[in-house]
């Protein structure tokens, strides 16, 4: 059954897969209640397997500064970018634009305890293994390993997986990347190469889902024009086949993340999708009212939202896990380049202007300012 939904008052909750006792607040999670009002409109259009009715508050007003409820801020000099997490050890990583150090920062004093000199410069991908304590790190012409307890390079893998996300699958203990068309798979236990699946376009963007072990990785399907044509390739892990290609259009560079409670890919381009990783079913598409395309984002596991940056604002954006509707926006005193979240301390990571700076997302009533969003329009900076 297909339903377009036009949100003013009442947000639809859309989910793929998802139990009446998950609803109920089944374990752990967190239950949903219904009844708030969200004045963002938008349109999605899903394939329904189970349906409730779910509301959210948002308050307008301007963005809420993420200053005022930082937990941290650290100096990590040069160009921060991508962000590891080691949430069993509380240690924070972070490589840098165009260079070859990795920081390592003390979840507990919050200061710089390392900085470690990488053998070729980053290329933008790190992946961490929390149960061995592990950090994979891609450089130009392979993944440096660096044992997360003694600070130390340890080992190298190859062959080299790209420029671009790392994706670590803990339950195969396989490590993803993409280059020259094909998703990349290594054994870190063996160093050996154990897939290596032929796309029929060129990704930079990875994501996997350990418990069901598929695989995303999104790209440009557009080589002959300046468009890029977002598509996502779905793949199965197990079989190593290619199992299904989603087409998102647009013109900006997907970015992807997962929720591996409910099996979902979240993927940006022009529009944010989320797809179903077993299936490959559209779950929603909606305009996601940013300034300007999304470079980073990630699941917030503990309030059921996605957070997401772009670098074309200041601002972070939070957004119902479920139906994309827009919740909250936080400000930054400077552009941010990477997002990650800590789920032991609930906290997100953002890189922006030599800092890294961590606070705790409120789960609302969020403050949006309708006047700053637009379909992929630029924010006026704060």
């Amino acid at each position: 059954m297909r339903n377009e939904i036009v949100a003013v008052i009442l947000v639809i909750l859309v989910a793929a897969g998802l139990g009446a006792g998950y609803l109920a607040g089944a374990g752990s999670r967190q239950t949903l209640t219904a009844t708030a009002t969200s004045v963002s409109t938008f349109t999605s259009t899903s394939t329904l397997v189970s349906t409730s009715t779910v509301t959210t508050t948002v308050s307008l007003g301007p963005p809420v500064p993420a200053s005022s409820l930082e937990t941290f801020n650290a100096t990590v000099g040069g160009q921060p970018r991508t962000i590891g997490v080691d949430a069993n050890l509380d240690r924070i990583y972070v490589a840098y634009w165009f260079a070859d150090n990795l920081t390592v920062i003390s979840g507990i004093t919050h200061s710089v305890v390392a900085t470690i000199k990488l053998p070729a410069g980053s290329e933008n991908g790190i992946a961490v293994d929390e149960q061995t304590h592990l950090v994979y790190v891609s450089v130009d012409g392979g993944v440096v390993e660096v044992n997360g307890t003694t600070d130390q390079i340890v080992g190298e893998l190859h062959p080299a997986l790209g420029y671009g996300t790392l994706a670590y699958d803990q339950a195969t203990h396989v490590i993803y990347g993409s280059a020259n068309d094909a998703l990349l798979g290594i054994d870190v236990q063996t160093g050996s190469l154990v897939a290596n699946v032929s796309l029929p376009h060129s990704t930079d963007s990875v994501a996997v889902d350990p418990s069901t072990n598929m695989i995303i990785a999104a790209g440009c399907g557009s080589r002959e024009s300046l468009v890029c044509g977002s598509v996502a390739f779905l793949v199965n892990g197990t079989s190593q086949t290619l199992t299904k290609t989603v087409q998102l259009g647009g013109g900006t560079f997907p970015r992807v993340a997962v929720n591996t409670y409910q099996h979902l890919f979240y993927v940006s381009g022009d529009s944010l999708a989320v797809i179903n990783d077993t299936s490959g079913a559209i779950v929603f598409n909606v305009n996601p009212q940013e300034c300007g395309p999304f470079d980073s984002m990630v699941f917030v596991e503990n309030t059921d939202q996605l957070a997401a940056i772009s670098l074309d604002s200041n601002f972070v954006f939070i957004y119902n896990g479920f139906t994309g509707s827009l919740l909250d926006m936080y400000s930054l005193s400077a552009t941010p380049q990477f997002v990650a979240y800590n789920g032991i301390t609930n906290e997100l990571y953002v890189t922006a202007s030599s800092q890294l700076m961590a606070f705790r997302n409120s789960a609302g009533p969020g403050y949006v300012d309708t006047a700053l969003v637009g379909s992929g329009e630029n924010c006026p900076l704060p």
